[in-house]
């Protein structure tokens, strides 16, 4: 997936954030992150610095939505799929941790 298709679905899900907001940040290495995990490739792609990416990789890790190599998520779902996903960027963002 693009940095723009990226972007564009974040502006879609929330049209108040911007490309210097954490959430917004966060919930691009979350979509993005379904493709890949990799902490080094996610810096390279977006030019967020390392120890922002590594900080949020290792919480969805530690809370499980990162789990070898997937994304255990239910975002997809139509009637909880948009909060499912706003709980895991704020799980991201270390404001909440899943139990």
């Amino acid at each position: 997936m693009t940095k723009r298709k990226i972007y564009k679905t974040i502006k879609e899900l929330d049209a108040s954030l911007t490309f210097r907001d954490e959430s917004f940040k966060v919930a691009a290495i979350l979509i993005k992150g379904l493709e890949t995990q990799n902490v080094l490739k996610l810096t390279s792609f977006f030019g967020y610095p390392y120890s922002f990416i590594k900080s949020i990789a290792d919480r969805l890790k530690t809370n499980k939505i990162w789990q070898h190599g997937k994304t255990l998520c239910d975002w997809d779902n139509e009637e909880t799929g948009g909060i499912a996903f706003w709980v895991d960027v704020n799980v991201g963002l270390g404001y909440l941790s899943k139990v």
